[in-house]
C-alpha cells in the first residue's frame, strides 16, 4: 500500500491546491475550487511499525465504509538500499507477500497501482532500475516518478 511518502507516515484527507505566500483567503478559494479527492499516502517505513500499521488499516476501512474510492499501490523495490534496517530478508519477504496480496483479488481496494512493476529492474526485480534510482536504492528520481505516474490509469481518478 504505498506508497505508499512521509517521515513516520502522514495521512491527508481532502483535495486541494497549495497556494504559496500564506494568503489564507486565497488558500480557501483554491481548496473550494479543487476536486475533493480523499487520499492516504504512506511511506514504506511505516509498514514496519506495528502501531502505525493498525492506524493505516483502520483509516483505510473508515474510507471504504464511508463509500469513498480507495486505491492501493504495491511497495516498490528497495534491495541494496543504503538505509540501515530496510533491506532484510524479513522485509523483502513482507514486501513480496504484501504485493502478491495487492495484485490478487482478495484486497479491500477499488483498484491497485503497481508501483513495483513500474520501477523494478527486470533483471533484479527487488531493486530499482538504475535509471530510476535516486542514488539510495529506496527512492526514485524524477524519471522514476514519471514511470510511476505513467503506471496510473487516470480513469481511476474520476476527475
Amino acid at each position: 500500500m504505498s506508497a505508499v511518502a512521509a517521515a513516520g507516515g502522514a495521512a491527508r484527507a481532502g483535495g486541494g491546491n497549495r497556494v504559496s505566500g500564506g494568503d489564507a483567503r486565497a488558500q480557501r478559494a483554491a481548496n473550494a475550487a479543487a476536486p475533493k479527492i480523499p487520499h492516504l499516502f504512506q511511506r514504506i517505513s511505516t509498514l514496519f511499525l506495528p502501531y502505525r500499521r493498525a492506524l493505516i488499516i483502520t483509516g483505510i476501512l473508515v474510507l471504504i465504509t464511508a463509500g469513498l474510492t480507495v486505491i492501493g499501490s504495491t511497495i516498490g523495490p528497495y534491495r541494496g538500499t543504503v538505509h540501515e534496517g530496510y533491506d532484510t530478508e524479513t522485509g523483502q519477504t513482507v514486501r513480496r507477500d504484501v504485493n502478491a496480496w495487492l495484485l490478487g483479488t482478495d484486497h479491500p481496494f477499488d483498484a491497485v497501482i503497481d508501483i513495483a512493476a513500474a520501477v523494478a529492474d527486470p533483471a533484479q526485480p527487488d531493486r530499482i532500475r538504475p535509471e530510476f534510482n535516486a542514488g539510495d536504492g529506496l527512492h526514485v528520481n524524477d524519471a522514476g516518478a514519471k514511470a510511476i505516474a505513467d503506471a496510473v490509469d487516470l480513469s481511476l481518478l474520476k476527475l
